[in-house]
């Protein structure tokens, strides 16, 4: 009883064996036939630079509103010619910072210093829930 008591767990441990080696076969297979691969090498690199600001005195904002909604914003202070051909963009935030409402990007055109540039909003944020402003322009 004993012997073939030894024969039938050496034959189910034989039978769970195969099963597993061939899965670690396969996977070894796949790891493989992945190096073959070519990969893209991409570095990063790190400094820094300064950046012209093209209006170092900051905006003044003012809105238009329809129905307690802020339907759009004009930006003013904006200086000549240093901004002319500039790409602005508004985001008006919650008393949290966060954006509720944006317009943009549109471009700076030549104008009078100091000029104006109005921006459509979307969407329209309540009025109320408005408790600041970022306006960025990049470039010209």
């Amino acid at each position: 009883m004993k012997t073939i008591l030894l024969a039938w767990r050496w034959a189910t441990a034989k039978h769970a064996v195969a099963p597993l080696a061939a899965v670690v076969a396969l996977g070894w297979s796949a790891v493989a036939f992945a190096a073959g691969f070519p990969l893209a090498v991409s570095t990063i690199g790190a400094g820094s630079a300064a950046v012209a600001q093209c209006d170092p005195d900051g905006f003044t904002i003012s809105y238009t509103t329809s129905a307690g909604n802020v339907t759009q914003a004009t930006v003013g202070g904006i200086k000549e010619p240093t901004c002319a051909g500039g790409s602005l963009q508004l985001a008006l935030t919650d008393s949290t910072g966060a954006s509720i409402g944006g317009g943009g990007p549109a471009t700076v055109p030549a104008m009078a210093d100091p000029g104006t540039l109005t921006v459509a909003l979307s969407p329209r944020p309540y009025a109320g829930a408005v408790a600041g402003y970022r306006v960025v322009i990049m470039g010209p």
